[in-house]
């Protein structure tokens, strides 16, 4: 890849083959902002196969970090292209805590706000079934954190919101 100075465009300068999943254009991704418990809009992003529908029969993967600040994208994993080819729905929560609107973003879910964190979590679960991209039974959260933090928000989870 290559970038222009002037104009800050990418181009591809061809370098290197491009593979078969370089440009996966059977996917498609739904930048949503889902009302938590609070009022506060979360950012989610889902990332499914154009073609499928919504008819909540689909597993879905819900991946969030929420904390230290930092942002999670939605970047493309060439290894979950058999669970997309399955019709596997992949889903980003941008849960407080995290760096997506800043510091006031990461001190939303820090400390004595650390519960926002999965209540937006749960939120966001909570969206992608009433939307008909899964449901409760086809839901393997996954919190994506590190040591005791991650078994800290999903006991808290699970606590919460028991049919998940």
């Amino acid at each position: 890849m290559s970038v222009d100075a002037q104009s800050g465009e990418i181009a591809d300068d061809g370098l290197q083959p491009a593979g078969p999943y370089d440009k996966p254009d059977d996917l498609a991704v739904d930048e949503v902002k889902v009302k938590s418990w609070d009022g506060t809009l979360v950012p989610l992003s889902i990332i499914h196969k154009k073609d499928i529908k919504l008819d909540g029969s689909h597993r879905a993967l819900v991946v969030s970090y929420g904390a230290y600040g930092i942002s999670s994208s939605p970047f493309y994993v060439a290894g979950m292209h058999l669970w997309y080819e399955h019709d596997g729905v992949r889903a980003v929560a941008h849960v407080r805590g995290g760096g997506e609107y800043g510091e006031a973003w990461h001190l939303a879910g820090y400390k004595a706000t650390k519960p926002n964190s999965w209540k937006d979590f749960i939120a966001c679960i909570e969206y992608l079934i009433a939307h008909h991209y899964t449901s409760a039974a086809r839901v393997p959260g996954m919190a994506v954190r590190r040591g005791r933090q991650r078994q800290r928000r999903i006991g808290a989870e699970i606590r919460a919101c028991p049919t998940f």
